[in-house]
């Protein structure tokens, strides 16, 4: 089986070999790395068996497709204290916490070794565990080998980062008038979420989620968004993650291998005011993210209306409702699925299920049981895979979001995963992913209250 992908402007016709399901997309060769510096030439990609059966078919979906923004949860005043492979953690607030200030990651008892045993030696895991407490977010970390801060290459599960930061610029240009509502020459940036999500056409933006996640670096600025994980937001401390510009003058290719997708400068609200952005021509050979940067990130967003003074600078609820959901619906009770919403991973909604042997309709009937009968649960995700040459690995990294409303009260959980093997294929890294994945949500979903 093949899948065309695209390199250097030229496509290409790719062998996909997965274990379990048909192949689906595949990422572009020679995306930058972690530590090395710059793309590394003749890297081979190939799709792995926890991703769908093809592009347009997205991850299962729930019935009920109301767009909403903060998790329904059952609960909203659980006890702050709950317990985890037999240990109590006190949750925290974002008033606890004090995310702005740096040092956060000790105030909220970040236990760096909670998921040894459940993550491979080799792997990178954070799971974030978020419960309401008084009507407000409350949230305990769990971590794996002490290498929370750890960088890695996190291939196309980063690009959510460069799609919400550079709208937050747009919208800290324009005094908020300006954002992810708008449309660009190329349609609407909804369309761009979704298209960089599915690897696949929306509505008329073409399925080139590479180019696109370029265009969307160049809106933010590299530089922009990598202050977005120190002092500009995150916080971050003794953490190197972020997009790093190359010393390259001449580089033509971004962060994801690809010149960027000439999407348009200018940025056009439905009815109202434009902007017209003047991108960052400098191209990133490298975007090293640790698994706390990446689920911190995902946090923060998923958090917006509830933990204001913790959001993303600039980015309005507007925003988040394009990066979950793509672009705004046409009409009140839509089923249009797209942005995050309509990723191309399953590793979570199979793990939910408890299973991957399941067809999308049986996953998504399993998932309802697990939610306690109801159909509103959701799973927000970006899935980044590709096989390293220089490093003879080949990886899987996943950033995932999933409300759970009706289980045990209601139940949050933000997820960042890198798996990494001996360069064979991406296949086998798929399926250290998804085993992965099934015990830290299967214990994730174990947490329960103490007094």
């Amino acid at each position: 089986m093949s899948s065309r992908i695209r390199s250097l402007g030229v496509t290409v016709a790719v062998a996909l070999a997965c274990v379990g399901a048909p192949a689906c997309s595949a990422e572009v060769p020679g995306e930058a790395e972690a530590g090395g510096g710059g793309a590394g030439a003749g890297d081979a990609d190939s799709s792995n068996e926890a991703l769908s059966t093809a592009p347009s078919a997205p991850s299962p979906v729930a019935a009920d497709r109301t767009r909403f923004l903060t998790c329904p949860v059952l609960d909203t005043d659980k006890p702050a204290r709950a317990t985890f492979r037999g240990k109590t953690y006190a949750y925290k607030t974002d008033e606890e916490a004090r995310f702005r200030s740096p040092g956060w990651e000790a105030r909220v008892g970040l236990d760096d070794h909670a998921l040894d045993g459940l993550v491979p030696a080799s792997d990178r895991a954070m799971v974030i565990d978020v419960r309401r407490v008084g009507g407000r977010p409350a949230y305990a970390y769990f971590g794996a080998h002490g290498l929370a801060h750890d960088p890695y290459e996190p291939w196309s599960s980063a690009k959510i980062m460069a799609a919400s930061a550079a709208m937050a610029r747009v919208r800290a240009e324009t005094d908020a008038r300006v954002g992810g509502p708008a449309s660009v020459s190329a349609g609407a940036v909804g369309d761009l979420v979704t298209a960089m999500e599915t690897y696949s056409p929306s509505g008329g933006v073409p399925g080139a989620s590479n180019e696109i996640a370029g265009y969307f670096l160049t809106i933010a600025g590299a530089e922009r968004t990598n202050a977005l994980f120190g002092e500009g937001w995150l916080n971050l401390t003794g953490d190197e993650s972020g997009f790093h510009v190359s010393r390259d003058a001449g580089r033509t290719r971004s962060a994801w291998g690809a010149a960027p997708y000439a999407a348009g400068r200018t940025w056009t609200m439905p009815r109202g005011p434009s902007y017209t952005a003047t991108p960052d021509a400098r191209m990133v050979d490298d975007k090293p993210m640790s698994a706390l940067a990446q689920a911190e990130w995902l946090k923060r967003l998923s958090q917006h209306a509830l933990a204001p003074e913790s959001s993303l600078p600039g980015f309005q609820a507007e925003d988040l409702d394009v990066l979950f959901y793509g672009r705004p619906a046409p009409s009140t009770g839509s089923t249009q699925v797209g942005g995050m919403l309509a990723g191309i991973s399953n590793y979570v909604a199979n793990a939910v299920a408890g299973t991957s042997a399941l067809g999308a309709a049986e996953t998504v009937a399993r998932i309802d049981t697990v939610n306690g009968g109801r159909s509103n649960w959701r799973i927000f995700d970006k899935v980044g895979w590709g096989d390293s040459t220089s490093r003879s690995r080949s990886e899987v990294v996943l950033v995932s979001y999933t409300c759970l409303p009706g289980y045990d009260g209601g139940h949050e959980l933000v997820i960042a995963l890198r798996t990494s093997v001996p360069r064979s294929s991406v296949a086998a890294a798929g399926q250290v992913a998804q085993a992965t994945m099934n015990r830290l949500v299967a214990e994730a979903l174990k947490v329960r209250a103490t007094n």
